[in-house]
């Protein structure tokens, strides 16, 4: 089996980096465990309806109340896309963000499930889940789980990871550890099927 490209990897800490930025405290509950399975499955939710944006290739619509914070979050400028729940006062904004490097090769979502887990910090993951994959506007992605922890600050979240057009998008949702597994997904995912690459 081929290798996991390090510039991948690479591209995914950026994204799960940012993510966990969003402050909060942890009740240090771990999410629970799945099972790893190669059969994708489309978004089951409705589409968000709220405000559109638009990526390199690509236009997704946000939940209502979701959109760009009014201030300069760092490490932003790395980013394809970026949005917030802008309504949230939790002490933890739920946000997600678009990473894309194009150039990437022949896709292998296995290599990435077998291999991926294990290339990310201990330190830093306490838990890294690989669940069933998805299709985000007929492409198959690769989805995994996580619980974090950067710079003291605790999330959970959901990232994909999708190629299209010899490009990878790696797409990431943080949210507050009180957030529910079932939550977290739904909101992931009805943003997921809002997905329309341009033609």
């Amino acid at each position: 089996m081929k290798s996991l490209p390090r510039s991948v990897v690479v591209l995914v800490m950026i994204g799960l980096t940012l993510a966990g930025c969003g402050g909060g405290s942890s009740d240090g509950k771990a999410s629970p465990k799945a099972t790893a399975a190669s059969k994708a499955t489309a978004p089951s939710v409705k589409p968000a309806d709220g405000k559109r944006m638009s990526g390199t290739g690509y236009s997704v619509a946000v939940p209502k109340g979701w959109g760009n914070p009014s201030q300069q979050i760092p490490g932003t400028e790395q980013t394809d896309l970026f949005a917030a729940d802008l309504g949230d006062h939790d002490g933890f904004s739920s946000n997600f963000n678009v990473v894309r490097k194009a150039g990437v090769g022949t896709p292998d979502l296995d290599v990435l499930e077998e291999q991926l887990p294990d290339q990310l910090p201990k330190t830093q993951f306490t838990s890294v889940d690989v669940r069933d994959r998805s299709t985000i506007d007929g492409e198959q992605a690769m989805h995994i789980s996580f619980d974090q922890t950067v710079d003291a600050n605790k999330s959970v979240g959901e990232q994909y990871y999708v190629f299209h057009d010899d490009q990878i998008f790696v797409v990431t949702f943080s949210y507050g550890t009180n957030t529910s597994t079932a939550e977290r997904v739904d909101t992931a995912e009805s943003i997921l099927a809002s997905w329309k690459w341009d033609s």
